[in-house]
């Protein structure tokens, strides 16, 4: 399927000095997105309600980081944080990813921000809204689960191809092998993908080609017995005797 959408020619990776286009809605990368591009359809009202984009965008943002809005400018601080350590050591480039130089700043109280979709605005009425479509697919999450895909196969070399395809455009040099191929692939996925909604996912399959359990708070053992899998709700056996939980949850919901 990798190979389809590849050689297809269909798309194209966008250079690393317009990569701020991917997030713009223009982009020849863009596979599939979640359509924000009207204000009709982006539009929330500040205090009475919002929609998906507003209320996943926004809470990463804060004074300057807004587009064109004005109203972030009473909001010093974002209201989610990231887990700082871990973050600068998945960019340990630092300012040489052009990844962390495009999509980071800092807040004026010196927390890490995430300005990777910041093109908001809002109108007379005090309607805030994002127009950046949420990006579900594109092509250069394709290279890498092509890159992941080929390492649990054995084909090391064109999985690295496909890894330093991406490396290279973020402005990074080759794979060095300092970690095994599929943690690189895993951490420059991390990277590339950032806040597009793949990472849990990336976690639970790194687990299953390796054993190795890094989602938080959960070992391999607890991985090895369906942690990762959610509870059902304990409300739904009452209508449905035949229904059973998943096993890690058993005894736990």
């Amino acid at each position: 399927a990798c190979n389809a959408i590849i050689d297809k020619g269909m798309y194209e990776l966008e250079s690393g000095d317009n990569i701020k286009k991917i997030t713009e809605n223009v982009s020849p990368e863009l596979i599939f997105q979640q359509f924000y591009g009207s204000k009709d359809e982006a539009t929330s009202p500040l205090y009475t309600g919002s929609t998906s984009s507003h209320d996943f965008y926004h809470t990463f943002l804060c004074n300057p980081y807004w587009g064109n809005s004005s109203w972030g400018s009473t909001t010093a601080e974002p209201a989610c944080e990231f887990e700082e350590t871990k973050l600068k050591q998945l960019f340990a480039d630092g300012e040489d990813d052009l990844r962390w130089f495009t999509f980071f700043g800092m807040s004026p109280g010196g927390k890490v921000v995430c300005h990777k979709f910041n093109n908001f605005d809002e109108d007379a009425d005090d309607y805030l809204y994002c127009m950046n479509n949420r990006v579900i697919f594109r092509l250069a999450d394709i290279y890498l689960l092509r890159a992941e895909a080929n390492t649990a196969l054995g084909n090391n070399a064109a999985a690295m191809e496909d890894l330093n395809t991406i490396r290279n455009r973020a402005g990074l040099k080759n794979y060095d092998g300092s970690t095994s191929l599929f943690r690189a692939i895993l951490d420059e996925r991390g990277r590339e993908l950032f806040l597009e909604g793949h990472r849990y996912y990336d976690m639970c399959r790194y687990y299953f080609n390796t054993g190795i359990s890094v989602l938080k708070n959960t070992s391999a053992a607890q991985m090895e017995k369906g942690k990762y899998r959610l509870p059902v709700d304990p409300a739904l056996f009452e209508n449905n005797i035949v229904t059973l939980q998943n096993p890690f949850w058993q005894g736990k919901v």
